[in-house]
């Protein structure tokens, strides 16, 4: 019987928070989908202002509710004497987890692109705002408590579980994507396609006007690509260049783009111009 009333406990503690998940990620593409109908030329408003408060109200929802939720599943954790059951709990709260991760990736790109999409507009405060809540502020509530709660409950015995150290590398590498995102609101705009804007950089080092950076004396393209994309706001088709098409774009050998529009963009070596 109290195991059934465990587990009872277990399914709804875990589907409320399933649910706050769904209502955050409805919400993201709900505004993506507006905004897709708009280009379409639907004529209908987007009130950004107004999908960024019912984003607060989960939030508040998550806050006001989180201390029941914690409450509940240390109760069940430490009421189960046997290991193995114990092990069942703690990866059904690393799939919470994992699939928070898995969903806050799929929204930061999503909300990157309604921020542009409404920077676009004019509408930069509301357009920051909302991209704050839903990629960054919502996610990192959802995880920061779950850590808390298993970390509390393992101790250091969990610290040295492979699981919690991929999660980790994991999030400082997501949290690594969401700065260089942030780092500048203001970016130099390329009113061409990303395979000749990364081709003409290219160039520019070739030809000895920009001297890249490098990684044990050779030329690094990843780094050459991160530091483009914290300056450069290169548009693919109406969205904005990921770090990893336009790592592949700065390097002359995967840039797709043409021999006869590379000969174009050839630029004279500088100490010609001297």
């Amino acid at each position: 019987m109290e195991s059934e009333r465990r587990q009872l406990l277990d399914n709804r503690v875990f589907d409320q928070y399933s649910a706050w998940l769904g209502e955050w990620i409805h919400i993201v593409e709900r505004v993506l989908s507006d905004i897709s109908l708009k280009q379409m030329g639907k004529e209908i408003e987007i009130d950004l202002t107004y999908w960024t408060k019912q984003l607060i109200k989960i939030r508040e929802s998550f806050d006001s509710k989180i201390e029941t939720f914690r409450n509940e599943i240390e109760d069940n954790i430490f009421n189960i004497s046997d290991e193995s059951n114990r092990v069942r709990y703690f990866r059904k709260l690393e799939q919470l987890t994992l699939k928070t991760n898995l969903n806050r990736s799929s929204v930061l790109e999503k909300a990157d692109y309604v921020k542009y999409y409404f920077i676009d507009k004019g509408q930069n405060d509301q357009a920051f705002q909302f991209f704050h809540i839903a990629a960054i502020a919502l996610p990192s509530c959802f995880e920061g408590v779950l850590k808390s709660i298993y970390e509390e409950i393992f101790g250091d015995e969990l610290k040295s579980h492979p699981i919690f150290i991929e999660k980790e590398t994991s999030n400082n590498q997501l949290l690594s994507d969401q700065k260089a995102h942030l780092e500048s609101s203001v970016k130099l705009q390329w009113n061409c396609k990303p395979a000749i804007a990364g081709y003409i950089i290219s160039e520019l080092i070739r030809a000895g006007y920009i001297d890249p950076p490098t990684t044990h004396g050779d030329l690094s393209y990843a780094k050459l690509a991160s530091i483009c994309f914290k300056i450069f706001d290169i548009q693919n088709d109406g969205r904005p260049t990921t770090l990893d098409y336009l790592k592949k774009v700065v390097n002359p050998e995967s840039n797709s783009l043409p021999d006869y529009k590379r000969a174009k963009l050839k630029l004279p070596d500088l100490d010609q111009l001297a």
